[in-house]
């Protein structure tokens, strides 16, 4: 009696298509007596037409005919597993790269180069402010100059109309000399006609006298002015010195912090290439593992027919005995 049993087996895990193949054992009868009370198989009827056998199909060794070997999957297995070791491999790879694009799109500012920007900022911040008043400064002292140069030309003008010979810083005293030299000395008439000449200019001269004391004030004023701004305007070129030295601390700190992020720096477009890489191998490793168990299938379903063959053809020898 010959029994045939069919076992599936599915040895791929995650793959695209399902490994069913049938194997064929070949019970041999036990000696053992039966149970009691168990049915026994009816003995086979020899007067039935048996099926035909293909003598082609036997396997036949120097003239004997052999039970067709079960084809090995030891092969099989070990290509599969194989794939799918490099499969997984892939996977994982895939996967560790959408975790560093996924945490590059999430990577936070850093809270100490933001702390440098901020203090840079506000470094900017306080510059423009001092660089405009330093501007407003300049300004002033320009127009100072210019107030100052107008007023030294009105003095000069005003000289120029002075008696040769007098001042116009001494003029009120020059004339009080003259006015007490004609009433108290006695003088020759060229002299005297002289002495009223001159005192009759300076008369004539001291309105003029009055107005160049109020210019004489305001060119010292306008000289102190001057004075005052230019002690503002180096204080403000001190102030930026100072600002510039610290925003060269921030700056070098800042391109610190850029040169080390920029080492530890990712090519994103290659991360990219490589993941569509691995997803194209992984595609085609599948493809190829498909192909081992389709190969393996058609050497199983001709073993299954060989077998089937091999089987009716006993039966004949067994009726024939």
């Amino acid at each position: 009696t010959i029994r045939i049993s069919l076992a599936f087996c599915c040895t791929a895990q995650g793959c695209t298509m399902a490994d069913a193949v049938a194997e064929p054992q070949v019970e041999e009868p036990s000696a053992a007596p039966r149970e009691e009370g168990r049915e026994r198989r009816p003995p086979p009827n020899w007067d039935e037409p048996l099926p035909p056998y293909d003598d082609s199909l036997l396997v036949k060794v120097k003239g004997k005919v052999k039970r067709p070997s079960k084809p090995d999957d030891t092969e099989r297995n070990t290509a599969v597993e194989e794939l799918q070791a490099e499969i997984k491999r892939r996977s994982e790879r895939i996967a560790e790269i959408k975790g560093v694009l996924q945490g590059r799109r999430n990577r936070t500012a850093d809270p100490v180069a933001e702390a440098h920007k901020r203090n840079k900022a506000a470094l900017r911040g306080e510059w423009d402010a001092v660089l405009k008043q330093k501007m407003q400064l300049k300004e002033d002292r320009d127009r100072c100059n210019t107030e100052k140069e107008v007023v030294r030309n009105s003095l000069r003008e005003m000289r120029s109309k002075i008696p040769r010979g007098f001042k116009l810083e001494t003029l009120e005293e020059d004339l009080a000399a003259l006015e007490y030299k004609l009433a108290h000395e006695s003088l020759s008439a060229s002299d005297e006609k002289r002495a009223q000449q001159q005192l009759s200019q300076l008369n004539a001269a001291r309105p003029l006298a009055r107005e160049g004391v109020a210019l004489e004030e305001k060119l010292k004023a306008c000289e102190a002015s001057r004075t005052d701004i230019r002690a503002r305007i180096d204080k403000c070129d001190a102030v930026l010195d100072s600002i510039k030295q610290k925003e060269t601390v921030e700056n070098t700190a800042l391109d610190s912090l850029r040169a080390k992020r920029d080492a530890d720096d990712i090519d994103i477009p290659a991360l990219e290439v490589e993941k569509q890489e691995c997803w194209e191998i992984i595609q085609a490793l599948r493809k190829q593992m498909d192909e081992v168990r389709t190969n393996f299938n058609k050497q199983w379903q001709e073993f299954k027919k060989l077998q089937e063959n091999h089987n009716i053809y006993m039966r004949h020898v067994k009726k024939a005995e």
